[in-house]
């Protein structure tokens, strides 16, 4: 998880995906993936955008030793409005194309989302 958000990769990608007005998005601990990501202002992606990941209530549940900051405290950082559901249940948040999904148990439910939104 710590090299999520240190991939150049990753944020050429989402910051090429999203300046085109595609959708964004990533479940679990992958939206940490996205708190690097700086859009042509200066701002970064996430910054005013609703999102969820894997919180820090689950984090404490699973007691695995994290090499840095949560999910849930890295994208409150980058100044996301970060809303947790109850641990393990499946929870969505769609902002401005940046779509994303609270744990394993959300990955269909926002892909289902995802194939929504690129439909209409």
């Amino acid at each position: 998880m710590d090299d999520f958000p240190t991939s150049d990769a990753v944020a050429v990608v989402g910051k090429d995906v999203y300046k085109s007005g595609g959708i964004v998005a990533a479940v679990c601990h992958g939206p940490i993936a996205l708190v690097n990501i700086k859009l042509s202002n200066g701002e970064y992606l996430v910054k005013g955008k609703t999102m969820t990941g894997f919180t820090n209530e689950e984090e404490g549940q699973i007691n695995v030793p994290l090499p840095g900051k949560t999910c849930q405290d890295f994208l409150s950082e980058r100044g996301a409005h970060f809303v947790a559901s109850d641990a393990w249940s499946c929870h969505l948040e769609s902002s401005d194309r940046v779509m994303t999904g609270q744990n394993n148990f959300s990955a269909g439910a926002l892909g289902e989302a995802i194939v929504s939104a690129l439909v209409l």
